[in-house]
Parts: C-alpha cells; sequence; structure tokens
C-alpha cells in the first residue's frame, strides 16, 4: 500500500496529488491519498481531505512507500519506522507554500536509507519502483539519530540569515 500526505497546510499541493493520482491508473498497488486543501479530486486513488493523528499514524504503519510533501513530522515518522519515502517538496513560486523552506528540508535528508528526493512530478514513479519492496530492508533509524542534528543545524543556520 502507498500513502501520500500533504499535511495540512491550508495551501493546497494539486502537482502531487495530480502525479500520485496519475500514476494510481498504471501501478497495480493500493493508493491512499490525504489530500489537504487541494483543489483537485483524485479519480483513480482513494482519499480524504484530513486525517487524525492516529489516522495518519496507522496509513504510515500500514504503508510500504509514503510520497509525502518535506514535512517533518511525515519524515521522522518514515525514518523510525524504517518506511522507505519520497519527499516532493512544496514550491513558494508555484503558490505551494509561503516560503522554500521544504526545499532546505528535503536537502537535508537526501541521501538517507530509504529516502528519495523529487522535485518534478514526472520523477515519481521512477522514485516509487526503486523503492517499492524496500521496506524493512534498512534499518529504521533511533529518535534523535541524525535528523535531530539536521534540523538544529537549519534552525540555527535560518536564525543567522
Amino acid at each position: 500500500m502507498i500513502y501520500a500526505t500533504v499535511g495540512k497546510m491550508p495551501l493546497g499541493f494539486d502537482r502531487l496529488i495530480k502525479a500520485v493520482d496519475s500514476l494510481a491508473a498504471v501501478i497495480n498497488e493500493d493508493i491512499f491519498i490525504q489530500t489537504g486543501s487541494s483543489g483537485f479530486t483524485p479519480v483513480n486513488a482513494a482519499y480524504k481531505d484530513f486525517l487524525t493523528f492516529p489516522e495518519a499514524e496507522a496509513m504510515q504503519a500500514k504503508a510500504d512507500v509514503i510520497i509525502s510533501h518535506a514535512g517533518i513530522g511525515t519524515i521522522i515518522g518514515a525514518l523510525h519506522s524504517g518506511t522507505p519515502i519520497i519527499i516532493m517538496p512544496r514550491r513558494e513560486k508555484l503558490g505551494e507554500h509561503f516560503n522554500d523552506h521544504q526545499m532546505e528540508i528535503a536537502e537535508a535528508v537526501l541521501g538517507r536509507p530509504g529516502v528519495e528526493v523529487i522535485y518534478d512530478a514526472a520523477e515519481l514513479e521512477i522514485a516509487l519502483k526503486r523503492l517499492l519492496g524496500q521496506k524493512g530492508k534498512f534499518r529504521p533509524q533511533e529518535k534523535g539519530a541524525g535528523i535531530i542534528t539536521a534540523i538544529g543545524n537549519f534552525i540555527d543556520n535560518r536564525a543567522r540569515e
């Protein structure tokens, strides 16, 4: 099962939702999309606008791969559970966020085992093929292992700007 999430941001992330929904039409995998404040309604995948925290945790636990915006909570959850994750950062210039901090978060986790970062919808299917079947094949990261340091460095660097 593939779980896609765009978080609770009041701005839509139609670019990611459309890409996942298109993918759902051509692959043989169950896909669930948390669509948030989107203006696009999926036609090929199950979806719900918003999930409660327990619902989101259950989806993450069930997922073989997570597809997500660069939301730190989802990323940390995936790293802790050892669930592969594809991250597509929201972009300010596309009206998906108020700034480009998600680009910086994506860069901070780039290269970690089980993490693929994509910047364009055309990269999604290739990234998914690399990660399907990988759940449990890399060691889940312990709480606080590396990611907290990376986030701390990110915050420190932003404070100096």
